[in-house]
């Protein structure tokens, strides 16, 4: 059997993401056992593609990052519901800055223009006032304890098999 690597898109990226993760999740499947180092004999450059192709799609779409970074957190993370109703009904820019990554969100909670009432929540007289200080004043620390805290986020273990699930709708436990 011989292998190819070839160079994809991030839509194509996309859908083998999906294709893979129901593939997993089917009742046929065995427990996966995920591996970062799955491709390095069958496609020793897939690591390298798939981040030459984010970096062009971030150039692209600078939203691109953002949006990724919602699927790696929101699609893979949260194990909670939706809500059916009700929320925020103020409209607002989710960001001051949307084309750059950087520290503003915090020194917006500082200013007590926190878009949502749960942001404003982080500074309020509370235990997290020092955190957010510190992060509106200090972008590198933001930015390396974000690094951090994204790689500890992507060592976290995925639910497999039937320990876990894809979600047809998010408000909606399958």
């Amino acid at each position: 059997m011989s292998y190819h690597c070839f160079k994809i898109g991030v839509s194509e990226l996309c859908f083998v993401v999906i294709t893979a993760s129901l593939l997993m999740s089917s009742p046929t499947s065995v427990n996966a056992q995920l591996s970062q180092t799955f491709y390095a004999s069958t496609c020793p450059l897939f690591v390298t593609t798939v981040r030459q192709a984010m970096r062009q799609a971030v150039q692209k779409e600078p939203r691109m990052a953002a949006s990724i970074l919602r699927l790696f957190f929101h699609d893979c993370f949260v194990n909670a519901n939706c809500p059916f109703s009700g929320g925020d009904t103020n409209l607002a820019p989710f960001d001051t800055t949307q084309n750059r990554f950087d520290n503003d969100y915090f020194k917006q909670l500082i200013n007590k223009r926190g878009l949502l009432h749960s942001d404003q929540e982080l500074f309020n007289g509370g235990s997290q006032d020092s955190l957010v200080t510190t992060y509106s004043t200090s972008p590198l620390r933001f930015f390396n304890d974000f690094a951090s805290a994204m790689v500890k986020m992507g060592n976290i273990s995925p639910l497999t098999g039937t320990n876990g699930q894809i979600r047809k709708s998010c408000g909606v436990v399958n």
